[in-house]
């Protein structure tokens, strides 16, 4: 903990008293009686705080050896664990420095950890216990199971040391004996760890007392009000706390708590709207240790809605996150009358989240309450992990909200509850003020709108997202988006989005559908209009196509099956697709005069019926870059140039399958295979090639291909192979 203002005030007198002093025995004639006593040997030292942790086995054979360093690896480290299995050791905790330091020894996790340690017993005593048989319960005192001390995230042991004193402790594990073959193979492994924290304690003196380090950490409630109070910018805790209260950071205070490694919470009912920690100036959290965190949970025994926000920090000033965990905890009963936030962000602050972790139970992590139109809300998210929904909300009908939101980076994770990573919640019937944009970050479920007055504000209006484009959360607004595309449109998915949707050819149009790796639980049908409109263009990419189940027979289907008028789809490219729909084809055409079609880099998954069952596409069919493991392959029906190019087919039955209809005659017909692995397990006897119903002067030129099949090629008509 540091002071801004007294070090330099007093640097500055003493050094203007010294020049007062040289500046009276300048021209001075005057003789003096002199003499001198020199003290000499005088120390300047800091103090230095150097905490170790040793450890050895608790057993008899244990007794005979030496500690060994904790720091160089771990304590409890055995993979063969079985019901009854006991590991138990010596901690010793040593002051190898100058100063007085108090300790916590604590088991933390550091990772997710498996239901194993349930059954794990944790057994604990004060003291170097040598343990003669695995009757803990006689020597040593059972703290829970290894869940359940994990869960607490409290001291294990606890004690102050002076200058080369040490302390010891005696901890076991133990796999209960009831442990059944749910248990086996699991590991629990590096996921929690043995820690040990130290800090200064008020005991070394001065001049005075021993209290001038007294706030070097902070241990209580008490002393984190009165170092607020007071005029320090930094303030570390030393403690555990549970505030009784909400804490205020005033207007032009400057902050920073460190939570190192430690936790500030609170449970408490409300009567009106509350925030645990209500920032008005300038605040930073950071924890150098790790695993600290701000929590807080509302426990109201709420029956109806209070109209109020319980928070667990609340800002209307500056409020920076670097590390650490904000959450607000309150339990899903109260979450459904109340409005529990872990940061609730008010007109004129600014939040910028650069680390650490955010996170509600099921509801919005952080709240935009923008209701100012003059004052900005505004929230930068530079990194970190946001838990649950960002909410964007403009609260007042008859003004525009002012809200800014910034996303360059972060991990977005939801829980099942939870439909969006960040949604605009828009009450008012003017939301041009409220802008996001987002230029990096990830995120699980994307953007929604709720457009709760029905305004028309869809989510194009107020996301901006990278590369630009047309952002889409819903099948309604992706089929406007389509109806209304100008040339060179980008429709661009935030969201995974459920529907069915048609692009219709347009004159001198050309759109792209951009899925942004999002999942479409429907489908996509061009319609050409029967007019061979050779100036429109249709691209669809990064989709990737995952249902049960679809309406038609195809996830991407040119035409409509049995409506000649949606015909001659002309300049389809499918880009970069992933096609897992059981029974489906993932491209189909349902007619013939299709042109200059392209299946670039799409994966399609077992249990798929097909890549491609198309029929007279002129002008071009290339299929490049494909990882095909359905039923079959791909199968052409009376196209003119086909080029397939660096795919891997793994499929059940046939690969590729050339020509006309069956029994049918074809066009002459040029087939071109470069670069490819096909490979067919024959379960319908078919070949790995088919060539059928073909021109006499059709040619299939097959070059630099591995073909794996029995027979590889059945070719039933005369054209010409060339491999």
């Amino acid at each position: 903990m540091t002071k801004r203002k007294s070090t330099k005030h007093a640097l500055l007198m003493s050094a203007l008293s010294l020049l007062l002093c040289l500046s009276m025995l300048v021209g001075s004639t005057f003789a003096w009686f002199t003499d001198s006593v020199t003290s000499s040997g005088n120390i300047i030292k800091s103090g230095t705080l150097d905490v170790t942790m040793e450890w050895k086995d608790a057993t008899a054979t244990g007794a005979q050896q030496s500690y060994k360093d904790a720091s160089e690896g771990a304590i409890f480290n055995y993979d063969k664990w079985e019901p009854g299995y006991v590991e138990a050791k010596n901690i010793k905790i040593g002051n190898a420095g100058t100063l007085a330091l108090k300790y916590q020894l604590s088991i933390i996790a550091t990772g997710e950890v498996s239901k194993l340690a349930d059954v794990i017993d944790v057994y604990y005593a004060e003291g170097e216990y040598t343990l003669a048989d695995r009757n803990l319960t006689t020597q040593l005192t059972h703290i829970g199971t290894l869940t359940q001390v994990l869960a607490a995230i409290s001291s294990t042991a606890s004690g102050d040391l002076l200058a080369t004193e040490t302390d010891t402790v005696t901890i076991a594990l133990k796999m209960q004996e009831s442990a059944n073959n749910d248990y086996q193979g699991l590991s629990i492994g590096s996921e929690f760890a043995v820690q040990l924290l130290a800090t200064q304690l008020t005991y070394e003196k001065d001049s005075f007392d021993d209290q001038y380090d007294k706030m070097a950490t902070i241990d209580t409630e008490a002393e984190l009000r009165e170092a607020l109070a007071a005029d320090y910018d930094r303030i570390q805790l030393g403690a555990n706390i549970e505030l009784t209260d909400s804490v205020v950071i005033p207007a032009g205070k400057t902050v920073t708590i460190d939570l190192a490694g430690y936790t500030v919470s609170q449970e408490k009912e409300q009567v009106s709207a509350y925030a645990m920690i209500d920032n008005k100036g300038t605040l930073t959290i950071m924890d150098s240790v790790g695993n600290g965190k701000i929590s807080y949970a509302d426990v109201t025994a709420y029956t109806n809605d209070p109209g109020w926000a319980s928070n667990t920090i609340r800002n209307e000033g500056v409020l920076i996150v670097n590390s650490g965990m904000i959450e607000n905890v309150t339990s899903d009963e109260v979450m459904s009358y109340g409005y529990p936030h872990a940061i609730d962000a008010y007109q004129g602050s600014v939040t910028t989240i650069n680390g650490g972790i955010v996170k509600s139970a099921n509801y919005d992590c952080i709240r935009m309450f923008c209701n100012s139109e003059s004052l900005a809300t505004t929230v930068n998210i530079n990194g970190g992990t946001i838990i649950n929904r960002v909410s964007f909300q403009d609260p007042a009908a008859s003004r525009a909200g002012y809200g800014v939101l910034n996303i360059s980076g972060g991990k977005f994770i939801t829980t099942d509850g939870v439909s969006a990573n960040v949604r605009l919640l828009n009450f008012s019937n003017v939301s041009s003020n409220m802008k996001a944009t987002v230029t990096g970050g990830t995120f699980d479920k994307g953007f929604k709108t709720q457009d709760i007055v029905n305004a028309g504000v869809k989510t194009s209006d107020w996301l901006t997202i990278p590369g630009g484009g047309i952002a889409v959360t819903n099948e309604a607004e992706l089929q406007a988006a389509l109806d209304n595309a100008a040339d060179g449109d980008v429709i661009k998915f935030v969201a995974n989005i459920t529907g069915n949707v048609t692009a219709t050819a347009k004159e001198n149009v050309a759109v792209t559908i951009d899925g942004n790796g999002n999942t479409l639980n429907g489908t996509i049908t061009v319609d050409g209009k029967t007019a061979t409109i050779r100036s429109s263009a249709v691209t669809i990419k990064n989709v990737k196509f995952i249902a049960d189940t679809v309406s038609t027979e195809a996830c991407v289907n040119m035409g409509v099956k049995g409506n000649a008028n949606t015909r001659y789809i002309c300049n389809l490219t499918v880009e970069n697709c992933y096609f897992n729909v059981p029974g489906k084809v993932a491209v189909k055409s349902y007619d013939n005069g299709d042109k200059n079609l392209k299946i670039i880099g799409c994966t399609v998954a077992e249990g798929m019926h097909s890549l491609l069952q198309v029929n007279n596409v002129a002008e071009g069919l290339l299929i490049e870059g494909c990882k095909i493991y359905s039923k079959n392959g791909i199968n052409t029906v009376q196209s003119e140039e086909v080029t397939i190019r660096g795919c891997e087919i793994d499929v059940l039955g046939y690969a590729i399958r050339f020509g006309a209809s069956s029994g049918g005659t074809g066009y002459a017909e040029t087939y071109s295979i470069e670069n490819c692995t096909l490979k067919s397990a024959n379960d319908d006897g078919d070949a790995t090639i088919i060539l059928r119903g073909t021109a006499d002067n059709s040619t299939l030129t097959i070059t630099n291909t591995t073909i794996v099949g029995d027979p590889d090629i059945t070719n039933t008509t005369n054209a010409i192979v060339n491999r």
